[in-house]
């Protein structure tokens, strides 16, 4: 029998995932702020998910959830809505019949490191300090579904999402000097098989980093980035006296048996630069 999806939230990652499991024959349903997207093969519904009694026109039962919403903005209210309201809603619309598999987006934001260390699911000191990431570990620990799996991503980069790229096109990106500033991030479409993996994997833990092989020191990727565009040096630059940034590992998600497409930064953004994604 074909399984059911809801995906909430269908953005930049949301669409990705929803593209691949339509393509492996799953019934998809997702859930957008606008209207639908010409890409999307499936049945979308415009809505406001943080409103109580405006879920009524959502299937009854779904096998798959999927949170991938965004705030609508950087305040406490957009915040809230989005890691409090709409997770209550749909729990409060599911109570009765609870999905088998429901995936949580939320952030490597949650890690409080901020001087180069290393950080995984198990052994590292949450962020309580930052109000935005306090919003996103009440989610992961609000207990809203049986099951839930917090996928922790980093920065999400790809084809459409290309800012990073214009900023040293530009010359306006600023490279660190001194100690390293280091930066996490994860292709869009191995973010969007990580999704898959975890649907069809049995064993999924609670929390999840989702990231690639190669935490880097930000001069290191503006750099390359530079050198492959044959750019002149002419950064600004600003002096770090000491580490900054986390490295977060993924070495929970390798050991599940998960192999990236794109393992670093070169290989995602190589192709990027070759078909001229970045203007």
């Amino acid at each position: 029998m074909m399984k059911s999806v809801l995906i909430a939230g269908c953005g930049y990652l949301g669409n990705r995932i929803g593209q691949r499991l339509g393509s492996q024959k799953f019934d998809v349903h997702t859930i957008t702020r606008s209207g639908a997207r010409e890409s999307m093969a499936w049945n979308n519904y415009r809505l406001n998910l943080f409103k109580k009694g405006s879920l009524s026109v959502l299937p009854r039962k779904v096998d798959v959830l999927i949170y991938t919403v965004s705030p609508s903005g950087p305040t406490t209210q957009a915040y809230r809505d989005c890691y409090e309201k709409g997770l209550e809603n749909l729990a409060n619309y599911y109570a009765n019949s609870e999905p088998g598999v429901v995936l949580l987006a939320t952030s490597t934001r949650v890690y409080a490191e901020n001087s180069g260390g290393w950080v995984d699911e198990d052994n590292a000191e949450m962020n309580q300090a930052d109000e935005k990431a306090a919003f996103l570990l009440a989610a992961e620990q609000g207990n809203y579904f049986k099951g839930m799996v917090s996928m922790r991503l980093s920065g999400i980069y790809g084809k459409g999402r290309t800012r990073f790229l214009q900023s040293v096109q530009k010359h306006t990106a600023r490279k660190n000097t001194g100690a390293a500033d280091y930066s996490n991030r994860i292709h869009v479409e191995d973010a969007a098989r990580a999704a898959m993996f975890l649907i069809e994997n049995e064993q999924r833990p609670p929390a999840i980093n989702i990231t690639d092989d190669r935490p880097e020191d930000r001069s290191v990727v503006i750099q390359w980035l530079a050198d492959q565009m044959q750019l002149e040096n002419h950064f600004e630059t600003y002096k770090l006296d000491q580490p900054k940034g986390k490295r977060v590992s993924n070495s929970m998600l390798k050991k599940m048996g998960f192999s990236l497409r794109f393992p670093t930064y070169q290989e995602g953004y190589l192709p990027m630069m070759k078909s001229g994604s970045y203007e």
